[in-house]
């Protein structure tokens, strides 16, 4: 019968080419970002983007560096997540609904000069702000209200009429 060989007799490396293998093979630390004195490595735009990453568009940063969402909610009880814009109130005519106007400027590079873009927003309009035409008002998106609704009105910033 044949005798059994060990695995460590089979695979027998001569020692130069065991130390190029063990070079060419990331350390423990290198895995995960660090350096071999364990600290991190931090290249310019990583630090940059872990920074963003630590101040949210509707939190606040603790001490430690972690970011803390705050939740937004409207009068109703809508949660506000993603955009929340300003506008105009064109339209109040709808029951429970306004439309918003914002006038937002973009630059044109070709001709060197700004254009207005008119953007009309649907948004629910609570009982209890009860915004009307020509009010300034503060909307924040939601989940789906309607088919064309899904922002609500969070603040009068300004009323119409008052200066």
């Amino acid at each position: 019968m044949a005798e059994k060989v060990h695995s460590d007799e089979a695979k027998a490396v001569p020692s130069s080419q065991q130390a190029k293998m063990e070079r060419s093979l990331p350390t423990e630390g290198a895995k995960h970002g660090k350096s071999s004195s364990g600290a991190e490595k931090v290249h310019g735009n990583e630090a940059h983007a872990k920074e963003a990453h630590n101040k949210t568009a509707h939190g606040k940063e603790t001490p430690d560096g972690k970011a803390v969402a705050m939740k937004l909610v409207t009068p109703e009880g809508f949660s506000v997540r993603g955009a929340v814009l300003t506008g105009l109130v064109v339209s109040a005519k709808a029951p429970k609904t306004v439309t918003v106007e914002r006038i937002i400027t973009k630059y044109v590079p070709k001709y060197e000069r700004y254009k207005k873009i008119k953007s009309r927003v649907k948004a629910h309009n609570p009982e209890s702000l009860n915004a009307k035409e020509g009010d300034m008002v503060l909307i924040g998106e939601t989940r789906k209200l309607s088919k064309t609704k899904n922002f609500v009105v969070m603040q009068i910033m300004k009323r119409a009429g008052s200066t």
